[in-house]
């Protein structure tokens, strides 16, 4: 288990990253104001992305961020 604190003030938003192809990958992000996207999804196998566009706006709102597509 590793836990991972950062301030509040250095989050800009809630990141979704979708990539198709042979090896797709559905995945959420917390981006920093310093331009580092720390990755929240486990990797598994990829999600509906109906499915990530709900988590991720639903996190956004809970947090009061903006949600962005990388």
């Amino acid at each position: 288990e590793i836990l991972l604190t950062y301030s509040f003030s250095n989050i800009r938003a809630i990141g979704i990253k979708i990539t198709e192809g042979l090896n797709p990958t559905r995945n959420i992000y917390l981006c920093l104001k310093d331009n580092r996207n720390i990755p929240l999804t486990s990797v598994q196998e990829p999600i509906s992305i109906s499915n990530l566009e709900e988590e991720a706006a639903d996190l956004a709102k809970f947090l009061d961020l903006n949600l962005e597509n990388l």
